[in-house]
């Protein structure tokens, strides 16, 4: 006999985990809807709903998920999508994002562009993301949220194994990672770290990453720039690099040596503007 997921879910306050593996029986409907509030959930784990397409119904109650601080989604692979458009702003206090091997998957924050001015986009509190094993996902952000949501307050962003993924971050998000410590990409079929920001002509874009410490740029053969059109990029604090296999030799104005004997290539050109010592990592090369 299935166990009743409405009955499960809703006697646990702080902490929910939903598995199909525990004998639940889930429709293909939407997993939440505005029957149910948890107003006070703060951990939230989905995985191996192997039917379900939808996390969130149109409209939740109005106290649901108000204090979910981390949520992990897994083995859903019929998922096209985490955050639909009206349900970014809901989820605006997560802190801990963690998404992995759902294979249908396409974007994890759904942005729908709104022509409305002036404005004030609404901070996150989004400081951890974790995606991998992804191998549809074409975008984070499908489309770039600067007028409606900023993503400042992010520490740590680590990407592995989506090689659908063309570029990461949109330009406005990029600007406004203040706060980033270590940033990781690997095994992706990323073309460019950042996409070009649409209606805005300038002579240069300025990044700047201040508080930057480890940056790996490792196995992207696909890689072309770290953005396409005019730039200048900034890492006062980078202390660790780390970077394999990257289609183009020079980004960041940093460059692979590669001498004619079969040595293992060094980093040897320092990140612009940073005045701290670069700790270098090199690789074996592997010979017949």
């Amino acid at each position: 006999m299935h166990k009743s997921l409405r009955t499960d879910i809703t006697t646990v306050s702080q902490a929910v985990e939903i598995n199909t593996e525990k004998d639940y029986h889930i429709s293909t409907q939407a997993l939440f809807s505005d029957k149910v509030a948890f107003p006070n959930l703060k951990i939230l784990k989905i995985s191996h709903l192997k039917t379900v397409k939808i996390i969130w119904h149109n409209l939740l109650h109005t106290d649901s998920f108000c204090k979910l601080k981390e949520m992990k989604v897994g083995f859903c692979n019929d998922l096209l999508t985490i955050f639909p458009s009206n349900m970014v702003g809901t989820f605006q206090r997560i802190k801990t994002l963690i998404v992995s091997n759902c294979e249908s998957l396409q974007h994890i924050f759904e942005i729908k562009v709104l022509d409305i001015k002036d404005t004030n986009p609404v901070a996150t509190k989004l400081r951890e993301l974790y995606i991998f094993h992804l191998p549809n996902l074409k975008h984070v952000w499908n489309e770039d949220p600067r007028d409606i949501h900023t993503f400042q307050n992010i520490r740590i962003v680590y990407v592995w194994d989506c090689w659908s993924l063309k570029s990461l971050f949109p330009a406005s998000v990029a600007k406004g990672l203040k706060q980033l410590k270590d940033l990781t990409i690997n095994c992706c079929g990323l073309e460019e770290v950042v996409s070009e920001e649409e209606g805005l002509k300038q002579a240069v874009n300025n990044f700047v990453f201040p508080q930057v410490c480890y940056l790996t740029l490792w196995n992207l053969p696909e890689l072309k720039c770290f953005y396409p059109a005019m730039h200048e990029t900034e890492l006062p604090k980078l202390k660790v690099l780390k970077t394999y296999h990257c289609g183009k030799e020079n980004i960041l104005g940093i460059q692979e040596h590669h001498s004619s004997i079969q040595k293992p290539p060094v980093l040897f050109e320092r990140v612009l503007n940073s005045n701290i010592p670069l700790k270098m990592f090199t690789y074996d090369v592997q010979t017949e």
